[in-house]
């Protein structure tokens, strides 16, 4: 029959599944910022050591600080004492110091934002010097540090009333590299240590023999 030689319609393909779509952001609004790491979160615009030195020294340190100090330990011989730790927290306390006081002679003398940066640094680094010379408490160098960065970047009007920009992720950046400086012209005095000892052991042997001479 004409029925039974009618072609068959395809059957309908099914409807494709809506997928909620993304809301528009309004162009006019700013995109969200990323997370801020654990020591900018709760003290960002604080500055200065009270703000951000825990009260009691058992307190951990914030993990930017404790993988510093982990990076460092994983070259250490396996046999080390606690004695290693606090030699190298002390070294760093010397380090960072130096390439401070660097960093402000290098801005020095200089007009504008980077004047005025000098200064800045130079008011930090004295607010820090008791801390980083004699406080007993551990990881003061990356605290100071850490209290450098989380500082955000703003317009201010110098004494003289000029308008200046401070961004101090660029005083950091020239803090670093004098102190990589540091850490390269110490390294080269510790390999002539070696040299320089056994020369004062043999000029102290050969006084010793000059003198037994002598006496005899």
């Amino acid at each position: 029959s004409l029925l039974a030689r009618a072609p068959v319609a395809p059957a309908p393909a099914p409807a494709a599944k809506r997928t909620a779509s993304a809301p528009k952001r309004d162009p006019m609004t700013p995109p969200e910022e990323p997370p801020l790491p654990d020591f900018l979160r709760d003290a960002r615009g604080e500055s200065g050591p009270e703000s951000i030195l825990p009260k009691d020294d058992t307190v951990p340190p914030p993990s930017a600080v404790a993988q510093m100090c982990a990076d460092a330990a994983r070259s250490w011989p396996g046999d080390s004492t606690p004695f290693r730790m606090s030699n190298f927290d002390l070294l760093q306390r010397a380090i960072v110091r130096e390439a401070a006081v660097r960093t402000v002679r290098e801005l020095q003398g200089t007009e504008g934002d980077r004047g005025h940066a000098a200064r800045w640094l130079g008011a930090r680094l004295e607010e820090w010097a008791t801390h980083l010379d004699t406080a007993p408490r551990r990881h003061v160098a990356s605290y100071f540090l850490l209290d450098l960065m989380r500082q955000p970047a703003s317009m201010q009007v110098t004494p003289e009333g000029a308008l200046v920009f401070l961004d101090p992720s660029d005083v950091v950046d020239a803090l670093y590299a004098h102190k990589a400086r540091v850490v390269d012209e110490w390294a080269a005095v510790m390999d002539r240590t070696a040299e320089e000892h056994e020369e004062l052991v043999k000029g102290d042997l050969e006084q010793q023999l000059q003198h037994n001479v002598n006496t005899e």
